[in-house]
């Protein structure tokens, strides 16, 4: 490699090498963006920049010439490096926590109002339905609303739970 090059390589990134590595190894552009955790139009950018830096010549394939000039000794894509945990204060975690909970009863709620709500949409329309077909209908009417009492009691229950325990629960179920 003459020493113009190694200049221009000289200014080339590590995600551009990353680019290059990949394109050496005649990775596709969708499993390329998938390695890198990029999208294609960012490794169209990181190409083009490539080439600018390089000085690749219009009309030249740019996997033909990074292979062409860096086949040997390209360090291939790094692993992404484990991130050490971050420390947070009790205060920030308890928070996080009555916040999930919170979240998590409200769901379960909204899932008790859905399911006695179908009930009496499916009841509804069973009343208006052929007597013959009807049975089976009003067995899935029953089940909805054992269903909805059933995640009533679970709610009742657990914000029972959490408020003998002393927890914060906010505002759910008030």
């Amino acid at each position: 490699m003459d020493e113009s090059m190694v200049e221009r390589a000289s200014r080339i990134t590590p995600q551009e090498w990353r680019v290059i590595a990949l394109a050496i190894e005649g990775v596709a552009p969708s499993q390329a963006c998938e390695a890198l955790g990029i999208a294609l139009g960012t490794l169209e950018s990181h190409k083009q920049a490539i080439r600018r830096k390089l000085g690749i010549p219009k009309g030249v394939r740019f996997e033909a010439y990074v292979r062409e000039n860096f086949g040997e000794g390209v360090p291939l894509p790094e692993q992404k490096q484990q991130r050490e945990p971050r420390v947070v204060d009790k205060a920030t975690q308890d928070r996080r926590v009555r916040w999930l909970l919170r979240i998590t009863l409200q769901e379960l709620s909204e899932v008790s109002v859905s399911a006695g709500l179908r009930a009496q949409l499916l009841q509804q329309t069973v009343a208006r339905m052929n007597p013959s077909a009807t049975a089976e209908a009003a067995r899935e009417v029953e089940d909805l609303q054992q269903i909805a009492k059933e995640a009533q009691a679970l709610f009742d229950k657990v914000l029972a739970d959490i408020r003998a325990r002393g927890a914060d629960a906010g505002t759910v179920g008030q």
